[in-house]
């Protein structure tokens, strides 16, 4: 009678951990769901992200035009010229005598590089006898080689005497210290009113003659005088 040979006993890994064993399973089969949902989940992002840049770069295109209609006129320029602000000029005539232009902004074609386009201007100019005549106004256009200035849309004229002149537009040779206007003018000052059809201001400054109809009203005289 033949007795079976015992078998041998299997050799067991040293340090094998059966539950630990099970958890590297569990992460190892988790790790791989998370590899192949990556694979789709990337390329689709990708294409998202080509997507929006593509719209906001179409959309910025298509909105430029409305944003540059937005801008304000002082924020927009032109081609050939060039913008300024708070610019200053001066100058005398030919007995030294000063004056100075100014403005908030002021532009400048290439092809005129003499001339001004300015806005809200305004011109002192030194008198004999130390006095003065000051000018403003919203637009005006100034030429550095002429000496010239012409205010509109509305011109304030100051003298140092006392009295103030208003009118639509007034031409200045800044260095003769003459002026002239064809449009209505109106004074007030500390010894008459005035409204007159014109004016032209000769000899410096020191002469001021208005166009008629004039009408003019005294004070301290309780009467008005009216002039053809």
């Amino acid at each position: 009678m033949n007795t079976p040979n015992p078998q041998p006993p299997k050799p067991r890994l040293r340090g094998y951990d059966p539950a630990r064993a099970s958890r590297a399973a569990k992460i190892g089969a988790g790790y791989t769901w998370f590899v192949r949902i990556a694979r789709l989940a990337l390329p689709l992002c990708a294409l998202v992200i080509v997507g929006v840049v593509i719209f906001r770069l179409s959309g910025d295109d298509a909105q430029q035009p409305a944003r540059l209609a937005e801008m304000p006129a002082e924020e927009k320029t032109v081609p050939g010229e060039i913008d300024m602000v708070e610019v200053k000029y001066q100058g005398a005539d030919a007995e030294g005598r000063l004056y100075t232009v100014t403005a908030a902004h002021a532009r400048r074609d290439m092809s005129a590089p003499s001339s001004l386009t300015l806005d809200k201007p305004r011109a002192d100019i030194a008198l004999d006898g130390d006095k003065w005549l000051a000018a403003h106004a919203e637009k005006g256009l100034y030429d550095n080689d002429a000496g010239s200035l012409y205010l509109s849309d509305g011109v304030t004229l100051f003298h140092d005497d006392g009295y103030e002149l208003k009118m639509q537009d007034m031409r200045i040779a800044l260095k003769t210290r003459t002026g002239v206007t064809e449009k209505p003018v109106s004074l007030q000052g500390p010894a008459a009113l005035l409204n007159a059809s014109g004016m032209n201001i000769d000899s410096g400054g020191e002469v001021i003659v208005f166009s008629g109809p004039v009408h003019v009203t005294l004070h301290g005289l309780g009467r008005e005088k009216r002039g053809g």
